[in-house]
């Protein structure tokens, strides 16, 4: 599997907007305790081989406690914090 590593989501965000990252390919993989990313064009051949897999890491993300930095990224400006 190859494997590229980001901070936060803002990084991944910039880089699909740069075209680094192909937003057709990007996949998006959420669950409640786990989100993940990879730049695969062809996601079925990724299923069978391990290594046609490249997983984006995100530290920031972390299943739907990705919400306030979504919110973060989309509404700069605005106070978002958690409960």
């Amino acid at each position: 599997m190859n494997e590229r590593n980001v901070k936060t989501l803002q990084e991944l965000y910039d880089a699909v907007k740069s075209g680094a990252i192909p937003e057709a390919t990007l996949q998006i993989r959420v669950d409640n305790d786990n989100t993940e990313f990879y730049d695969d064009p062809d996601w079925s051949a990724a299923d069978e081989d391990d290594d046609a897999l490249h997983e984006i890491e995100v530290e920031e993300a972390n299943g739907y406690d990705d919400v306030i930095p979504l919110y973060r990224l989309l509404f700069p400006n605005a106070v978002v914090g958690g409960v």
